[in-house]
């Protein structure tokens, strides 16, 4: 009696603190949530695409660079709308608004030489659609005003200057990117995170049948959670759209654990035990610590990535999951003890036992079948991992009909391609006659490019320069002097545009494509052969050619995704072999572990290479995740085994009746709640949420089903031996 007093002490100090803790908790788990980051030159900061951009935007005058680009249908060159649209956005403090006729009329002022349907005609697929009257309005807020509030200046007043509606509307550009991440940032955490958690609570209740258990369950997962999100706080972390999925990974493997943790106090009440809370916590401390450091090697095999936003969640989603499992080992048993629960009546797994005792027979039958049917199965889907797709960029990671996929398609359909390569033209210039042989230089590039694909478009200085015929004598002399001097009267234009360093010694030519979406690589090789091949006939102007900006940016990434799957996978399989072989001390068994857990990654990731399905910054995470979240059931029923083994034959049939049923609730329970992120328009969710899903579902075919048809072959030839 004096023990169960000292216990429920304890069990109460531990509820006072945790809600004395709650004032300062609580903002501080709000504030990741309130402050998202997702600029695509933070997933690779050391890359030399990201290091060249960057070194762009300080070298050339982009800051003044249009943030939105708006159009809509009939939008054209004389569409009395554009003129009630920019004179609305130019009521407002530093805005500025520009109509492709006005662009036009001002480049033919800039230019001199160029008429109206000349400028026009060199528009064609950048400012101006193929129709040649299809064209956009060029925006530029001002930098106070917020991305959000700037987006909806911009819908607002089309509906209210004419009558256009946010449907009909369709807008491009940095604001509108930087946007689309943000509110997925936010679309993932509300509703799919918050649905997410609700589908796991309606599981764990159908697999507990109390909804003591699962409320108790519901407000230790949550506290985990708010720790977790307190540390990203403590930390600085900027919330990420891919960030935002942690809340709801902590709070599932949370109730995982929870429901773990009730299987044995479960066990702990059957064997008559005094203190069965108490009994229950000790005898899970072991398989459940393993388990949770298995786990742990899943998550941060993901450090090894060079894409920060996948280090970064490999790292905090370890600090989270440690913080929920050492708040979820305090706050829920102390909360079991003191309501008392181990004194209630246990829902009946009679049905259930029945089942599994069929569902046994029929392994030990065809145990053989199962296991050599099941490699064959998988070398067989192996044989699709070669042909493995990545993808990566920002239009990959949403959903085709998403909004900002639905404009893009629109202005590539209208007006022209919006994939960019930033090509770099370096060459030294000491004097005019210099300055001139870099623009001809530029000018022979264009052209070579738009020649060798038909659906790219250049935008560079060259196109705004009428070159002077080819002349001899006197008339050629005056020709090429009076033609440099007009340049170098419009270097100031070209440099204002964005085309031209302030030393003139650098030209930028963007070349726009058609969505490239895992053909990056193609198109980088196409360009920088053209231009080599021009290059190489001029060899004695020493210049140099380099591709830089998001499409390059872009192909970096790709490569970087196919490596950090390659070598997280490899590393975590290492280390969950050596962490099983540490815990079991059995060689044996610790290979036998790795088999059913691995078969769900090889069978996962071959259908995604047979189906041709791409793989993206999600779904390279999922594969380390996966294997250390299912290699967690695996040892609970080899640590059963184990225990089993000591009370002589029949170990194999008395450890899956012992852990049929906790395997099961947190494989559903896991599994459920990652399938709602499939209805997310974030791709990279979608896909992280699916994949997981199904290798947890196919995990647990291999915990349930493959591992002890092995564990039965293993238990035969131990026996024949012995004989």
């Amino acid at each position: 009696m004096k023990r169960i007093a000292r216990e429920d002490r304890i069990a109460g100090a531990v509820i006072i603190c945790s809600i004395l803790v709650l004032p300062w908790l609580i903002p501080l788990a709000m504030r990741p949530l309130l402050s998202p980051s997702n600029s695509i030159l933070n997933w690779l900061p050391d890359a030399e695409e990201t290091v060249q951009l960057v070194e762009l935007g300080r070298t050339f005058q982009m800051e003044s660079q249009p943030k939105l680009i708006c159009s809509w249908d009939g939008c054209s060159l004389t569409d009395p709308r554009v003129d009630l649209l920019i004179q609305g956005i130019e009521r407002r403090d530093g805005w500025e608004a520009v109509s492709g006729r006005q662009l036009i009329e001002q480049m033919v002022l800039d230019t001199e030489d160029l008429t109206f349907e000349e400028v026009k005609n060199r528009l064609i697929g950048s400012a101006i659609g193929p129709d040649g009257k299809s064209s956009l309005i060029l925006l530029t807020p001002p930098n106070s005003v917020a991305i959000t509030d700037a987006i909806n200046i911009v819908y607002r007043t089309a509906e209210q200057r004419c009558s256009l509606s946010k449907d009909q509307v369709y807008l491009a550009g940095a604001y509108v990117n930087q946007h689309a991440l943000d509110q997925e940032t936010f679309r993932v955490f509300f509703p799919f995170s918050v649905l997410a958690g609700l589908v796991t609570i309606v599981v764990a209740w159908i697999c507990l049948r109390s909804f003591l258990l699962v409320i108790l369950l519901l407000v230790s997962s949550v506290g985990g959670v708010a720790y977790g999100l307190a540390a990203l706080s403590l930390g600085n972390v900027s919330m990420s759209a891919l960030h935002t999925m942690l809340p709801a990974l902590w709070f599932i493997l949370s109730v995982s654990a929870g429901t773990q943790l009730l299987n044995y106090l479960r066990e702990a009440v059957s064997d008559g035990q005094r203190q069965p809370v108490a009994s229950a916590v000790r005898s899970s401390l072991r398989p459940c610590l393993s388990a949770i450091a298995t786990t742990v090697v899943g998550f941060l095999s993901l450090s090894v990535s060079r894409l920060v936003p996948v280090r970064e969640f490999g790292i905090w989603a370890t600090v989270g999951l440690v913080l929920a499992t050492l708040h979820l080992y305090l706050f829920f048993p102390a909360m079991l003890t003191l309501l008392r629960v181990s004194r209630r009546s246990w829902p009946s797994r009679a049905r259930a036992d029945s089942v599994i005792v069929w569902m046994n027979s029929r392994i030990k039958s065809w145990r053989v079948a199962i296991v050599v049917l099941s490699l064959l199965a998988t070398i067989v889907l192996a044989l699709g991992l070669p042909n493995l797709r990545f993808v990566a960029g920002f239009y990959a990671l949403f959903d085709p009909d998403a909004t900002i996929r639905r404009d893009l398609t629109w202005f590539e359909e209208h007006i022209g391609p919006q994939q960019s390569i930033l090509a770099i033209l370096k060459m030294p210039v000491e004097a005019d006659e210099d300055f001139v042989e870099l623009i001809t230089l530029g000018g022979k590039i264009h052209s070579a490019i738009e020649q060798n694909d038909s659906s790219a478009n250049c935008i560079s200085a060259s196109q705004w320069v009428k070159f002077p015929r080819q002349q001899s004598g006197m008339a050629g002399v005056i020709a090429r002097s009076t033609f440099r001097a007009k340049l170098a009267s419009k270097s100031d234009m070209m440099i204002q545009a964005g085309m031209l360093s302030l030393d003139r010694t650098t030209m930028i030519l963007n070349v726009q494509l058609q969505s490239q979406i895992g053909q990056e690589e193609d198109a980088l090789r196409r360009i920088h052969v053209v231009a080599q091949n021009v290059l190489d006939e001029h060899p004695s102007m020493e210049a140099s050619f380099s591709l830089t900006g998001y499409l390059p940016l872009r192909n970096a990434i790709r490569k970087e995704l196919r490596r950090s799957l390659g070598l997280s996978l490899l590393l975590t399989s290492i280390l969950v072999a050596l962490a099983m072989w540490v815990a079991l001390r059995d060689t044996g068994l610790a290979i036998l572990s790795i088999l059913p857990n691995v078969i769900p990654i090889v069978f996962s990731f071959g259908l995604l290479g047979w189906s041709g399905v791409p793989i993206d910054i999600g779904s390279m995470m999922t594969a380390s995740i996966a294997l250390g979240i299912a290699v967690d059931d695996t040892f609970h029923m080899l640590v059963a085994y184990q225990r089993q083994k000591t009370f002589g034959d029949g170990a194999v049939d008395r450890a899956l009746k012992q852990t049929y049923f906790p395997i099961l609730c947190t494989s559903l329970i896991c599994g459920a709640g990652m399938l709602v992120f499939l209805a997310c328009d974030f791709i990279a969710a979608a896909r992280f949420g699916g994949l997981l899903a199904t290798m947890l579902m196919a995990a647990l075919f291999g915990d349930l089903v493959l591992l002890p048809a092995l564990l039965m072959i293993a238990s035969n030839r131990s026996k024949v031996e012995d004989q």
